[in-house]
């Protein structure tokens, strides 16, 4: 319940389709009956969906129908609304998950991928977010790098299909071009970014102080919060001078239970409300609950415009209760409650709609207007290529 406002937990099963005018019959037949809006349902009509399909220029390529279906639903004004194909990463984040969580479920399409969340401009194609103990990780690829080649061919978005024990991959950095020989696994990609924030967890010495330091990479893997209390654990055994949950990049999720580990209790936890196509509105309040193996000394949160969904959630309680101190740039405000269609079929697309609206945290709205830092940091790699946002939290901690 508490998750499908937050990351979209909302499934629904549907006869496998073919062609790309199929699939947006189903598309449209979804939409007419579960947006999150009255306006937005009624903007699913025969006219609409027709002139869509006039627009398509294969009946089998869904990359193609992407291109013809998003800016329809983008257009919605709405978050957590979008047609995944197999050509997008987010598919895999989304298909490993639901294996995770469903027993029934097929076993779940894996991705080649050395560690590497890729981002995409007007000039190319450059590394997003680098998982922590990845290949690309250990061969020192780093956040905001220019992928140029693999294996001598120009990088096209994809790693390929066919995992490899090595490939040497070229990036650029501040003008200049270096090669890295990278590992190309076969990978569940929810699996992946769980086992990455179990790999962040260290201690940072700086003037004598221990930081310890945990990046929340996804709230979706079932044992996310587990992993947070992993790092506590640590921590509190290590008798941290201070703690830095960097929740920048990766992907959404998270709840209250990704807070415990934080807080004494859930006694002054927010409050979530939300409301639905037929105007009937939800209301979430936190069970009581104790915490007594909790960290509640010093914290920084690190937050970005990679910081979605119910990672807002996180940070939006850490400033409210003055917990930690949010140091990086404004969060994207992308905090509709989202629906997965058609996830539960082998097929080679789903459907993420908004289905709940209005989705508040104590009644503020956080929904395009996201959570903003108590120190305003932009990301950069300094001369000693480290992180300027996470310098700032060490510094500031070692105090």
């Amino acid at each position: 319940m508490i998750k499908s406002l937050v990351i979209g937990l909302v499934l629904a099963f549907s006869a496998s389709a073919q062609t790309n005018s199929q699939v947006l019959d189903e598309v449209w037949s979804v939409g007419r009956t579960k947006a999150c809006s009255k306006d937005a349902r009624a903007r699913f009509n025969t006219t609409t969906l027709a002139d869509l399909k006039s627009q398509l220029r294969s009946d089998t390529d869904r990359q193609a129908l992407a291109q013809v279906l998003n800016p329809f639903l983008f257009s919605l004004g709405f978050s957590h609304t979008q047609f995944f194909t197999s050509d997008m990463e987010s598919f895999y984040l989304f298909k490993g998950f639901h294996s995770l969580v469903t027993p029934s479920a097929p076993e779940p399409p894996l991705i080649v991928n050395p560690g590497v969340q890729v981002g995409t401009d007007d000039r190319g194609y450059f590394v997003r977010n680098v998982l922590h103990g990845s290949s690309a990780d250990q061969a020192g690829v780093l956040k905001g790098d220019r992928i140029l080649s693999v294996d001598d061919k120009a990088f096209s978005g994809s790693w390929g299909h066919q995992p490899k024990p090595k490939a040497t991959a070229s990036f650029g950095r501040q003008g200049k071009v270096y090669a890295a020989d990278l590992l190309l696994p076969a990978l569940n990609w929810a699996q992946a970014f769980q086992e990455a924030t179990l790999k962040s967890i260290r201690i940072i010495t700086n003037d004598s102080k221990k930081i310890g330091y945990v990046r929340l990479w996804s709230g979706v893997h079932p044992e996310s919060a587990d992993a947070l209390w992993t790092a506590v654990n640590k921590f509190n055994a290590e008798a941290v001078d201070g703690v830095i949950l960097d929740l920048r990049g990766g992907y959404g999720g998270a709840f209250w239970e990704h807070l415990d580990p934080f807080f004494a209790n859930r006694k002054d936890y927010f409050v979530m409300t939300a409301t639905d196509g037929d105007d009937t509105t939800v209301t979430l309040t936190p069970d009581p609950q104790a915490n007594p193996d909790a960290y509640l000394g010093k914290m920084a949160v690190l937050i970005d415009e990679g910081s979605r969904s119910g990672k807002e959630a996180l940070a939006y309680q850490f400033n409210k209760s003055k917990r930690a101190t949010l140091i990086g740039t404004s969060t994207p405000g992308y905090f509709s409650g989202g629906g997965l269609f058609f996830l539960d079929q082998p097929k080679d697309y789903f459907l993420y709609l908004c289905v709940r609206r209005d989705s508040l945290l104590d009644g503020v709205e956080i929904e395009g207007i996201g959570v903003a830092p108590n120190l305003f940091v932009p990301f950069e790699i300094n001369n000693k290529w480290q992180d300027s946002q996470l310098g700032h939290a060490v510094n500031l901690l070692a105090q």
